[in-house]
């Protein structure tokens, strides 16, 4: 498997494009895909090899790395990510089987950081990560779980408005005691009334905010999507029905069941848990913070 090739013996096979079983007519056509960059790193514990044909250089290729990763000089790598990069479509494969194909080259670099990320949350048997916002206020860790186009993006930002200190807008990063550490990326905002997936980054000085830098146990857990012109009434979630609300939003959840539940139940057991639909980010946000 291509996956269990060292960071050597893939410098020897570059410019080589294995055999894949979902092939296309397009790829069969080419037998010497020539891999112009390369690149391996580890993050919490998953190993990963990159290959790009030309139009992504290895710096590019640096920026699209989740947070906390360290690059790779040897050894073996858990996956492989490929790309096939033109102007009239690339195509992104995971090991040898085709993930993503679209037209031209515009999408190449945030599908790729997209796969990258997943594959870590997915995969890591360290940490246990949950797609939420996350922010401190006074030392009190605030965990908001939630997925895409649930608003907590937007709801993170105005609590770091509001003076919390920023974690995160994507991912809960928590070890096997339950302390959540910071996951640093710019929070990235759709426009308001958009559907779509394009997204804008923005520094947390954006919004007048820090970036967190110390882990910390989690003192509330919050419950919540964006519904127009929803009153906040929130509701105390006992730790049983706070376990089975957070583990829908924990990425790896399937594949490290035991750890995952071992974690959350120490968040319970030490967190406020409260549930409720919210309207406008800017009063849900000052309504969370006199929570704490």
């Amino acid at each position: 498997m291509d996956a269990e090739l060292s960071m050597k013996a893939l410098e020897n096979k570059v410019g080589i494009l294995p055999e894949l079983e979902n092939k296309s007519a397009e790829i069969q056509q080419r037998n010497n895909t020539i891999w112009t960059t390369t690149l391996a790193f580890e993050c919490f514990g998953v190993k990963i090899g990159i290959l790009a044909t030309a139009g992504l250089l290895l710096d590019e290729l640096r920026a699209l790395l989740p947070p906390s990763s360290n690059e790779l000089k040897e050894g073996p790598v858990d996956k492989f990510f490929k790309l096939i990069i033109s102007e009239t479509e690339s195509i992104l494969y995971e090991n040898d089987f085709e993930k993503l194909r679209f037209p031209g080259n515009k999408w190449v670099s945030e599908a790729l950081r997209g796969q990258l990320k997943s594959c870590v949350s997915q995969f890591t048997a360290e940490r246990v990560f949950i797609h939420a916002g996350v922010v401190a206020h006074q030392d009190r860790l605030i965990l908001i779980p939630g997925e895409g186009f649930s608003g907590k993006t937007t709801l993170t930002a105005e609590l770091v408005k509001a003076g919390a200190i920023y974690y995160s807008d994507d991912f809960a990063i928590l070890d096997q005691n339950a302390l959540v550490y910071p996951y640093p990326k710019p929070l990235s905002l759709r426009q308001k009334g958009a559907n779509t997936g394009e997204q804008t980054d923005y520094d947390v000085g954006h919004f007048g905010g820090v970036q967190g830098i110390n882990p910390l146990p989690v003192s509330l857990v919050v419950i919540t999507e964006y519904q127009a012109r929803a009153r906040w009434r929130p509701q105390t979630l006992t730790p049983g029905e706070g376990v089975l609300e957070i583990l829908r939003h924990t990425n790896n959840s399937l594949r490290q069941p035991q750890f995952a539940v071992e974690v959350l139940q120490k968040v319970v057991i030490q967190a406020k848990i409260i549930k409720s639909k919210r309207g406008e980010a800017e009063k849900a946000a000052r309504a969370i913070l006199q929570e704490c």
